[in-house]
């Protein structure tokens, strides 16, 4: 079930982080600035990622309660307040995310990844920070197309 959870959550975080593809426009029929709305994939990836945290957290949220020793019951907490912002994140795919809400989806995940593999807490660290670096790169470059062309077309 784990597998599952942070296989859906990484490939809502994938779709969180690529160009929307497709004629999809922003909420109310109109492109707003050039933004275009979520693809039909990255909706159906953010319901999927909205279903499997929420089972996961109810997982977690049983194991919280029959837990008594106080660092268990610290990770779970943390581990339900990642799970937290994840699917409140993705709850709301329907406009285009902000730069700082993708991070906090990455950063959730990093998080959720070192609680279950404490031993690879570095490697994951590490990945944290290059996808963090490769979103806002890719954020920087999208600004800097619509700044062109919008400079283009004066």
């Amino acid at each position: 079930m784990f597998r599952m959870a942070v296989a859906l959550v990484m490939s809502g975080v994938l779709v969180g982080c690529m160009p929307m593809m497709g004629g999809g426009t922003a909420p109310g029929g109109a492109a707003a600035g050039g933004q275009q709305g979520p693809s039909m994939v990255g909706a159906a990836a953010a319901v999927a990622v909205v279903v499997a945290t929420t089972a996961y957290r109810t997982r977690v949220q049983t194991e919280l309660t029959q837990s008594r020793d106080p660092r268990k019951i610290a990770e779970k907490q943390a581990l339900i307040t990642s799970l937290d912002t994840i699917k409140m994140r993705m709850a709301n795919f329907n406009s285009a995310m902000s730069l700082g809400e993708k991070l906090q989806i990455a950063s959730s995940v990093s998080d959720i990844a070192k609680a279950k593999f404490p031993d690879r807490s570095d490697l994951i660290a590490s990945t944290d920070m290059l996808l963090q670096v490769v979103m806002t790169a890719m954020n920087a470059a999208s600004t800097a197309a619509q700044q062109e062309a919008a400079a283009a077309q004066r």
